[in-house]
């Protein structure tokens, strides 16, 4: 079993460390996730953070560890469609602090990141940076540009003119 800070971290660390294996048992106890680590790795728990959800485990893998650990921690098991986080916003600190928001709507999510990085924050292409260059925001569920709206963001691929 591997342990990680964040479900981010977790999902880079399947696509980079190669320590890893597809079926290890991935545990985030900061954002209540358990996963399985492979190219795709997902959630076996309703809230999944930056791992995928599936609606059923590739063919042959075992999930049953995975499985207790999370009910162990009475955290709810994945149902398919009805997924209990919408929009994750990541916050990363230059000093290296991370947090992570779990939200079901926007309105929560925006408060949120504009508390962690201002309501004028700098945008990248897929992430927004406070004025001061000490916190950095990514978010997965909705667009940069859906929390920050009076902003675009450059190099954006959009079609209207």
């Amino acid at each position: 079993m591997r342990t990680f800070d964040s479900t981010g971290e977790a999902y880079d660390a399947c696509q980079c460390d190669v320590t890893i294996k597809t079926g290890d048992i991935l545990l985030i106890e900061s954002e209540e996730v358990v996963g399985i680590a492979g190219t795709w790795p997902f959630a076996v728990t309703k809230r999944t953070g930056a791992l995928h959800s599936i609606e059923s485990p590739p063919l042959g893998m075992d999930i049953a560890a995975a499985v207790r650990i999370a009910e162990y921690n009475g955290w709810p098991l994945y149902t398919a469609g009805e997924p209990e986080t919408a929009i994750t916003v990541y916050y990363r600190a230059i000093d290296g602090y991370t947090e992570t928001g779990l939200f079901t709507n926007l309105e929560d999510a925006t408060v949120y990141a504009h508390n962690k990085v201002g309501v004028k924050a700098d945008l990248g292409f897929n992430y927004a940076v406070s004025f001061d260059g000490v916190g950095k925001v990514t978010v997965v569920g909705c667009a940069l540009t859906d929390i920050w709206k009076e902003q675009k963001c450059p190099n954006s691929m959009s079609t209207s003119m």
